[in-house]
Order: structure tokens, then C-alpha cells, then sequence
């Protein structure tokens, strides 16, 4: 995932305001500081000088705050949309066969249901976890400017939380990786449904539809469950590290102010920065977690994306196929449970042929064994002297056109549906419509 995050033409510019963001919210203890200060002092002219300063730090806090906030909306927009376009891209890379036998609510839920984690839980802590160390940077820099010694105690209790990632972090991989999976099934099992839904209403299933439907909600709710309590066991031992770091340093200040080594105003610093201290500890560590919860789901869609058009990589592109020679072929989808077999014949460009069989013959796998398909077959299949395999299928596809028993229909208009999105004249779509005698009944349907 990280070249989407650095290949973006946003994201110089993005984390450089994002670190003036995260300064700023450091630099606003300094100006307590000073106008705490200056107030016991008593001089009016410190607290004057001071004021005009936090004005005209409003001004360029609010305008980086306003500049951060609209680059990141570009920044994860550009992020994501780069990585759909890939995994759309390598999708439709790979053979028919591949798709066909995966389950097409696994690629739904990844594009519907994954990506979203990977936006919210990688994207969104990747940014979280560099802001918060910015702050935690420059808060301890200017802690060890006021007083040493508190920003030492401070430093090494930041440590702390460095034992939650390694005690909870494998165990919200595992959780938040059975919670997408069960919502994989999840679709699956509504995408059956609402396919075979005449078949449901016709053959009475509504009762057995229902009581399923609650089994695999019940997984779901069951596996969100789960991630739930994972993430709140974390959250919890973070709060309780927060709380202890806070009192702990709050309580070495007040022996320093007793000291008198250390201002009233140094200590209201030391306070607000300690919780520029704690926060961001705790931000890169939840920010940490939810990244590593990601951890799987990255790899399956990564893997899918390096593996799409892997097939046929490097073949040829078909030239003009004047026969096609089938020597010998026999074609099973299972073991032991052939659908052809012995089949040899030739096919010869300019002829017309006629494949007659009774239904679950084989006479459809027969075509899609020629276009490609199906690997797996015994015999040979040869288009004119060279062997089937040794070209691409998206190349098969540009040559050879296929006319299914099973048509989809697109939602969109009937013109798209027709030309599939290509540019075709208006007159030529005409001479179509009339030709498939469609012309009547769009004008039924009140259709230009």
C-alpha cells in the first residue's frame, strides 16, 4: 500500500502543511506560557505583545488548519482512486475460468467492504500516526528547553505503550480478518438470494431463507463482536498507561515549582504539552494497531493485484485464424466426470456449423474450450498450425465474439447496453435497433 501513499502528486505538499498543522498545536502551550507569565509579572506590555501574537497565530493556525484539512480530502481521494483503478484493472485481467470459479461476492465485499478499512483504518492512521509525531517531537523539544529533567521522566514513560502493539496487535489482525470474511459470506449468501429470488417465492424457501439469512448475520454480528472487544481491551490498557504518565509528570513538576526551579506559567506548559506528549503516544499506538489490524486484508488485495493478467503475460496475438482443428479433446470440470470426450473436428472460417446435443451435453463447454476458457483438457486444439494455448484470451476475445445463452443486461440505457460504451453513429444504432426489432417496443415504452 505505501507507493499509493507516496505516489501521489498531493502528498508533498499535503504532509508539508500537515506538519505546520502539527507544530502549531505544539507552539499553543508556549503561548500559555507567556501569557500566564506575563499576567503574574505584572508587566502590561509583556501581555500586550503577547496578545497580538496569539491574534496573528489564530490567523495562520486557522489558514494551515483550513489548507490541511482540504488537501487531505484530495490526498486519500487521489489514494484510493489509484488504488480501485488497479484492482478493477487486474480484476478484469484475469481469465474467465478464474472468475467463474471465485466467488463473486468475495471481489463485491473487497471493493465494497475492504477498501473502506483500508481507507479508514490504514490510510487515516498512516497520517494519524506521522501528525502525532510531529507533535510529540516538538512538545518534548520545547519540555526540555523549560526543564530536562521533567522531559527525561517523560520520554522514558512514552516508552510504555510500546507493549500494546505486541500484545494486542496480532490478535486485531486475526479479529478484523475473520470480521471481513464472515461479511465476504455475508454478501454472498444476499447476492444468492436476491438471484434466486422467483425460485425462493415459487418453492415456498421463505421460512429456510430466513432462518439462514439469521445464521450468517448472527456470524457477522459475531465477528464485529469480536473486534470490538480486541480493540476495547487495547483501548483500555492505553487509557490507564495515559492517566499514570500524566500524574506521573504533573507530580515531578510540582516538586520542581517547590524548588523554585520552574515557573507557574512553565508548569501550565509543561501540563499542556504533556498532553501533547500522551496523545500522540497513544494516537501512533491505536494508529499502530489499526494498521497492523489491516495487515492481512492488504496483502489478499496486493496479492491480487501483482497476480492480475498474470496468465497469458507474454503470449502472442492471434493473427487471422483460417481453421481451427480439434484433435482427441476430452474436458472434465471434476475428476472422473468427463463432458467431452474423443472430440476431434475442424472448423473452417466462411462455414457455418451446427453443434446439436441434449442439454448438459457439453455443446457450450465445447465453444468456451475453443476461446479459452478451460485449460486442464486432453487433446490438442489448434488454431490453423499453432496450439490454442499459446495466445492470450484477450486476444481470443478481439477475434472471436461469443453470443451467451446467458445475456446481462448493464444497468444503464438501452444504447449503452447495445454498444457496450463504445462510440457508435447514431444512424448505425438505428439500423440495429431495427435489425434485432427492437424499434417497437421502445416506442411502446415512449423511447426516443
Amino acid at each position: 500500500m505505501r507507493k499509493y501513499l507516496l505516489k501521489n502528486k498531493f502528498v508533498l505538499p499535503y504532509f508539508i502543511l500537515l506538519t505546520a498543522d502539527a507544530v502549531n498545536v505544539s507552539l499553543m502551550a508556549v503561548l500559555l506560557k507567556q501569557t500566564l507569565d506575563a499576567a503574574i509579572s505584572g508587566e502590561i506590555g509583556e501581555l500586550k505583545r503577547t496578545t497580538v501574537m496569539i491574534i496573528l497565530f489564530l490567523f495562520e493556525y486557522s489558514l494551515v488548519s483550513w489548507g490541511t484539512r482540504t488537501l487531505k480530502t484530495y490526498y486519500i481521494s487521489d489514494v484510493m482512486s489509484a488504488l480501485k483503478r488497479d484492482l478493477m484493472s487486474a480484476v478484469l485481467r484475469k481469465p474467465v475460468l478464474h472468475f467463474s470459479d471465485k466467488n463473486r461476492a468475495e471481489y463485491v465485499s473487497i471493493f465494497n467492504n475492504d477498501l473502506k478499512l483500508i481507507e479508514e483504518k490504514y490510510i487515516n492512521s498512516v497520517i494519524l500516526c506521522f501528525r502525532s509525531s510531529v507533535i510529540l517531537l516538538v512538545s518534548l523539544a520545547i519540555m526540555i528547553r523549560i526543564e530536562p529533567l521533567v522531559s527525561a521522566a517523560a520520554i522514558v514513560l512514552s516508552f510504555l505503550p510500546g507493549l500494546i502493539p505486541k500484545l494486542y496487535g496480532r490478535k486485531l489482525a486475526v479479529s478484523t480478518e475473520g470480521f471481513s470474511e464472515q461479511l465476504k459470506q455475508y454478501n454472498q449468501f444476499i447476492g444468492d438470494v436476491f438471484s434466486g429470488f422467483e425460485v425462493v417465492k415459487n418453492y415456498s424457501m421463505e421460512k429456510t431463507i430466513q432462518e439462514r439469512h439469521g445464521d450468517k448475520n448472527s456470524r457477522v454480528e459475531d465477528g464485529r463482536k469480536e473486534m470490538g472487544r480486541r480493540k476495547a481491551e487495547a483501548d483500555v490498557f492505553t487509557n490507564f498507561i495515559a492517566v499514570g504518565m500524566q500524574f506521573s509528570v504533573f507530580v515531578i513538576s510540582g516538586f520542581f515549582v517547590i524548588a523554585g526551579k520552574i515557573t507557574a506559567g512553565d508548569v501550565l506548559a509543561i501540563t499542556q504539552l504533556m498532553n501533547k506528549v500522551v496523545n500522540p503516544v497513544f494516537d501512533i499506538v491505536d494508529g499502530r494497531n489499526n494498521m497492523l489490524s489491516t495487515k492481512i486484508i492488504g496483502q489478499n488485495i496486493r496479492k491480487i493485484i501483482q497476480e492480475g493478467g498474470a496468465e497469458g503475460g507474454n503470449r502472442r496475438e492471434i493473427p487471422d485464424v483460417r481453421k481451427i482443428e480439434l484433435s482427441d479433446v476430452s474436458f472434465s470440470y471434476s475428476r472422473g466426470n468427463e463432458v467431452l470426450s474423443g472430440i476431434s473436428l475442424t472448423l473452417e472460417k466462411g462455414k457455418k456449423y451446427a453443434v446439436v446435443g441434449e442439454s448438459g451435453g457439453g455443446k457450450s463447454t465445447l465453444v468456451k474450450l475453443i476461446l479459452g476458457y478451460y485449460s486442464g483438457y486432453k487433446g490438442t486444439i489448434f488454431y490453423d498450425d499453432r496450439d490454442r494455448s499459446d495466445y492470450a484470451q484477450e486476444s481470443i476475445f478481439r477475434y472471436f465474439s461469443l453470443i451467451s445463452q446467458s445475456v446481462y443486461l448493464f444497468e444503464a440505457s438501452v444504447g449503452n447496453n447495445i454498444s457496450l460504451w463504445q462510440d457508435i453513429p447514431g444512424e448505425e444504432m438505428d439500423a440495429v435497433i431495427r435489425q434485432v426489432h427492437l424499434d417497437e417496443t421502445l416506442r411502446k415504452k415512449g423511447c426516443d
